[in-house]
């Protein structure tokens, strides 16, 4: 028989902490796969190159949490931040540009770069730091 989908209180079974789309961010948004690691990130100020993404990916995948209050809760969102990361990979100036609506989930966003040690930029950045845009999706299946 076809499965049911559960409903919404039951379905706590897993979540989906994937870096979300800031097309919106972009100048001039371009064609992107839908499985790029970039597609989901803006890099300004400096750059990096797709090892470097792929480094910040994994950091991310070691990184992510989804916070217990907000599973309980069953809340839902995007939160979009904009941080700085000097070339030894140390954050700062971590700012929230949209909420989630959901404090939980806006504070887990901002704690996981704020004051964060990403990967270095890679040695061929003459930039001394890039400024970073990024949205986290957080979605609860």
């Amino acid at each position: 028989p076809p499965a049911q989908t559960p409903p919404r209180e039951a379905r706590r079974g897993g979540v989906n902490l994937s870096l979300g789309k800031v097309e919106r961010f972009d100048q001039a948004p371009a064609a992107r796969h839908q499985n790029d690691l970039d597609a989901d990130i803006q890099i300004s100020g400096a750059e990096v190159g797709q090892d470097w993404l792929k480094q910040l990916h994994g950091w991310w995948i070691d990184h992510r949490r989804y916070p217990s209050e907000a599973v309980a809760n069953n809340e839902e969102g995007d939160v979009v931040i904009r941080f700085d990361v000097a070339k030894s990979g140390l954050t700062s100036h971590t700012e929230l540009l949209q909420s989630s609506r959901s404090q939980w989930l806006d504070a887990a966003a901002m704690s996981t770069f704020n004051h964060a040690h990403l990967p270095p930029l890679p040695p061929t950045t003459p930039e001394d730091h890039a400024t970073i845009t990024i949205t986290i999706r957080y979605l609860l299946y």
